[in-house]
């Protein structure tokens, strides 16, 4: 399993969360270092679906929200991770750190988890919620 960090986070943190993972859990990257910044999110969700074994941390609420980037994400059958809103109001190493703190809860359930399921990630607590799982 791979992880990728979307472009609404620093790519720092996703390097940041890689250094902390190595070993232990799988590699993490960010958006920018597989696809061009401006990449359409049906895009690259498309391409990650195709490579099988990828989980995404998402701060874009779009995607689970819009019909066609909903789509998109279903029929990838990708495991998400979608920060709540509150994340984008928090300076980038309080993110950081919140992040780091629930990264061992995100990996395991990632690794778990049937593929497809997405979960809302709070800023407040470290308790994941389901917010879809995907049909048979």
């Amino acid at each position: 399993m791979k992880i990728l960090v979307d472009m609404n986070l620093s790519p720092r943190i996703a390097r940041a969360l890689n250094a902390l993972s190595e070993g232990d859990y799988p590699q993490v990257i960010h958006l920018s270092e597989k696809f061009s910044r401006n990449a359409a999110d049906t895009l690259w969700l498309a391409a990650l679906g195709q490579e099988g074994d990828w989980t995404v941390v998402s701060a874009d609420r779009r995607i689970p929200r819009s019909a066609h980037e909903r789509r998109a994400w279903s029929e990838a059958r990708l495991t998400c991770f979608f920060l709540e809103s509150g994340w984008l109001r928090l300076k980038m190493w309080d993110q950081a750190w919140k992040l780091v703190q629930r990264w061992p809860v995100i990996v395991e359930t990632a690794r778990t988890i049937q593929r497809g399921t997405a979960f809302s990630v709070p800023v407040t607590s470290s308790k994941l919620r389901v917010i879809s799982v995907p049909r048979s």
